[in-house]
Parts: structure tokens; sequence; C-alpha cells
């Protein structure tokens, strides 16, 4: 009874209680409601069901994740959920696995006003996601210097996040800064640094010329298809 009770096994049943309450307030609500689709649900959605077709000036992330899935799910509807759930799954293990600020991460995602993003057709947790494992890998860079291995991850994840939201690019600028803020306070090599950033430069040069490329393709001479946002999805 008392090793039962003991501070760490109390730590591990409450954070699956939170973990499992977090999951039936999403289903829940889903089941319970409208199911929370707003505009650029119908947006996202009707983009990954016609993916080569459909003309909208979102990145094509999110809609490509959920075309995916919905192979599996059989619904485009159910397959948005499911991203959504497999990100919040995926950045609390990612936590508990590398054991990075477990506890803060856990309260933060499984609570408001993070929680409430959840449960909407929303590119939103997507991109919470890849921002996580983003931050993460500039904290191991500023613990361990700069690595190949490091430099590696970070350039698939800038694509990714830039995949899913434009703003992206933002998080790409402001992440340059803090590690040269870091090679200028810790006195690191200059060269690592450059060659770290100029790699990460036109990885992400590369993305955004692709997506003012479609930009273009979806928003400039072509016309979009008749179909709106009244077309029906299953």
């Amino acid at each position: 009874m008392e090793d039962l009770l003991s501070p760490e096994k109390k730590s591990r049943i409450l954070d699956c209680i939170i973990i499992l309450g977090t999951l039936s307030f999403f289903v829940l609500k889903v089941i319970y409601s409208s199911g929370d689709l707003t505009p650029d649900s119908i947006q996202y959605v009707l983009q990954a069901k016609d993916f080569w077709n459909y003309k909208v000036n979102f990145p094509l992330g999110y809609p490509l994740a959920i075309k995916t899935l919905s192979y599996i799910t059989g619904s485009f509807f159910t397959a948005s959920k499911v991203v959504n759930i497999l990100s919040y799954l995926g950045i609390v293990l990612f936590s508990y696995r590398k054991k990075f600020y477990f506890p803060q991460t856990l309260v933060i995602f499984s609570f408001y006003p993070f929680m409430g993003l959840y449960t909407y057709s929303l590119s939103e947790p997507l991109y919470y996601f890849f921002n996580y494992l983003i931050i993460y890998c500039v904290y191991r860079i500023s613990r361990e210097r700069f690595s190949p291995k490091y430099s590696i991850y970070l350039g698939i994840l800038f694509f990714m996040l830039v995949s899913v939201r434009f703003s992206g690019i933002f998080v790409f600028a402001v992440s340059i800064l803090f590690l040269a803020l870091l090679t200028w306070k810790k006195k690191l090599s200059c060269t690592v640094l450059r060659l770290h950033c100029c790699g990460r430069f036109i990885g992400r040069f590369s993305i955004f010329a692709d997506q003012l490329y479609v930009l273009w393709l979806y928003t400039g001479k072509q016309k979009p298809p008749s179909s709106g946002p009244g077309k029906r999805f299953s």
C-alpha cells in the first residue's frame, strides 16, 4: 500500500488521468456539437478531398495530412480530428520520452487555451507539434553546441512547419537570431553558425519560393472552380 501511494506512482496516475480526461473532452465535444467546423475548416477539408484541383491560398501540409489519413478513416472529417489527436499525443509522448519539461508540457497542452483549438479542424495543432520539436532541437543545440544531426532535423522540421502555416517563416527568422545570439554569448565558431544558417536558409528559400508559386497558381490567373464551401464532403 505504501509503495502504491509513492509520489512517483501518484504522479504517473495523475498524468494518465489528465491525458485520458483531455481525450475524453475532445471526443465528447466533437460528438455533442456541430463538429467544431469553421469556414477555414471547410476549406481545408475541401482541399483535402480534391487535393490537386481545388484552389485555395492555404499551405498544403495540413490538407495533405487529412487526405492521407482519410484512406484509413474513410472520412475527411474524421481524418481531420485524428490529425489533431495525433498532434496532441505526439507532443505529450515526445516530452515524456525525452524528459523535456514533461509536467509543464502536459499542463500547457492539456488545458485551455491550447486544448480549445484541438477540437477544431484547423492547422494549429499540427503547427504546434512541429513547433514543439523545433524548440527541443534548439534547446539541444544550446546545450550541446551545433551538430550536423540537429541541422538536418531543423531543416526537415522547418520544411514541415512552413508547409502547414506560412507563419513558420517568422519562427525560422527568430530561431536564426537566437542561434546568432547564442554564438556571440558562448563565443562559438562563427564558421559553424554560417554553415548551419546557410543550409537552413537555402532550404527555407526553396520552400518559400515554392509556396509563392502555389499561391500564384491558386490566386493568380487561374480561376477557382465553381465548387464552394457549400459542397458536401464525407
